[in-house]
């Protein structure tokens, strides 16, 4: 998980990723606009390890109410 990723998942509880995610980390093919086979063959990962892929652009969760709260965010207008 890139650094993103993660803290987006501690405020949510959901895992994803995104096609500039997975570019970080080299895994995202340009050239076949998918996940790049050849390095998780290489690495010997499974695709099924990766996380759902999302728009960068979007919602991306929804932040967990005792998040919020511990945030301070859960009684905004």
């Amino acid at each position: 998980m890139l650094p993103g990723d993660y803290v987006a998942y501690r405020l949510t509880g959901e895992i994803c990723t995104t096609k500039s995610g997975l570019s970080e980390g080299i895994f995202w093919d340009y050239q076949s606009d998918s996940v790049s086979e050849k390095l998780l063959n290489y690495f010997g990962f499974d695709a099924s390890l990766l996380p759902d892929l999302v728009p960068a652009f979007s919602i991306q969760g929804k932040v967990k109410p005792a998040m919020a709260q511990k945030l301070g965010v859960d009684k905004m207008p």
